[in-house]
């Protein structure tokens, strides 16, 4: 391709969008990368940013960027150069939502939400964050599954619940570190009726603790009380696995965070660990498992869904920070796997670079989601030129 190929994409898109393609050294184009959750993707630029309002026009800018006519295909080899697509910006890998010296689409504006006549479905739009969908349906008294941290973009779904299940109650335990507090465990407990001092919570209520609050709240200001506490414009390491929800398995993942992880990591500067598990309880997970692809059909009994955080400052920290991470996610693998406790299912929105969520769904839901992806995307635009997400194999 003869010229700067990004260029020409930029000047088309602005062509046909105007003011809706966004340029550096713009506010705009400032704020949009600010705005992303890990140090790693918003120190990536892009060559301009796109903001579709509609999906005539994300289905314009994806057929400039991908057509016959593409303005990001090679003239010399022929080869489809990449773009990025994001929506809340919250994945901690650099390129999941972003590219450097590309074109990267923003649906953030794609933010509708509608309910039905009847309240009983909602239609979001893809750029929407949970805390906007929370914050229009609060006042309805209506709610979704979604993400549980107000800046995460709707394609999050954050399952929590407690072994014992009460529909009512959820629950999220946590192994964490700091230098200011040093190894704590924390929970997090939530009851969705106005009931004082729930009794599924007892056992966990009495226990001592150096300090906790209680409050009544709803999702919208629950979301934004865990953004809150989250670390942002760091960089970010995320990893997940699943396992059996035994008293044997906690002691195997306590051991192995406290034991051997920590005393690798306690010295990188301004370092915030934690190490939080969400029960997924059959009353959960067994719902509509004919009608999805995620391959827990053949469980029977509570599962625990975990995710590893890290979060640091300064990039020459990232391969040690990177390969401890893994190697624990690996040792407590194989810990579970010597008791009978590990599960093979691997939580996509938490799964690091190298795992591979969607194997775990098994060979025959892989199958099925190969044919969906043969006849949707049969060029292989999504799986070729968006280098961002997990790719199914084909």
């Amino acid at each position: 391709m003869k010229g700067n190929y990004t260029a020409t994409c930029c000047a088309s898109l602005q062509a046909i969008f105007g003011n809706k393609t966004i340029l550096p050294s713009t506010p705009a184009y400032q704020s949009s990368l600010t705005s992303y959750f890990s140090a790693q993707a918003a120190a990536i630029h892009p060559a301009c940013i796109v903001a579709p309002e509609s999906a005539a026009d994300v289905a314009s800018a994806v057929q400039l960027l991908t057509g016959e006519s593409s303005c990001l295909q090679d003239e010399i080899d022929g080869n489809y150069r990449p773009f990025a697509v994001r929506s809340g910006g919250h994945a901690t890998q650099a390129d999941a939502a972003n590219i450097d010296g590309g074109v990267t689409i923003d649906l953030r504006r794609l933010n509708s939400i509608e309910v039905s006549p009847d309240r009983s479905t909602v239609a979001i739009g893809a750029g929407n964050t949970w805390d906007h969908v929370y914050s229009h349906l609060d006042p309805a008294n209506l709610c979704v599954n979604g993400g549980r941290t107000a800046d995460v973009g709707v394609g999050g779904l954050v399952i929590n619940s407690v072994d014992a299940y009460d529909e009512y109650a959820a629950l999220t335990l946590t192994w964490g570190y700091s230098p200011e507090v040093g190894a704590i465990v924390s929970s997090n407990m939530e009851y969705t009726k106005e009931t004082e001092n729930p009794p599924v919570f007892a056992g966990l209520a009495g226990l001592p603790k150096l300090f906790g609050e209680s409050q009544m709240s709803n999702m919208t200001q629950l979301a934004i009380d865990l953004r809150n506490q989250q670390v942002r414009g760091q960089r970010q390491f995320w990893a997940t696995h699943t396992f059996a929800s035994t008293e044997a398995a906690l002691n195997v993942t306590h051991s192995h965070f406290h034991d051997e992880f920590l005393p690798t990591i306690q010295s990188v500067p301004d370092i915030v660990v934690g190490y939080t598990m969400e029960p997924l309880p059959p009353a959960l997970y067994a719902k509509h498992t004919d009608q999805n692809v995620l391959g827990l059909d053949n469980r029977s009994g509570s599962l625990v869904i975990s995710l590893l955080t890290v979060s640091w400052t300064e990039s020459t920290d990232d391969e040690r920070v990177q390969n401890a991470g893994r190697a624990l996610i690996e040792a407590i693998d194989k810990g579970l796997k010597e008791i009978g406790a590990h599960d093979p299912f691997v939580y996509l929105n938490y799964a690091a670079p190298w795992q591979d969520p969607i194997a775990s769904y098994g060979p025959g839901n892989v199958e099925k989601l190969r044919k969906v992806a043969d006849e949707v995307d049969p060029h292989e635009v999504f799986a070729r030129q968006v280098p961002g997400g997990f790719k199914i194999q084909r």
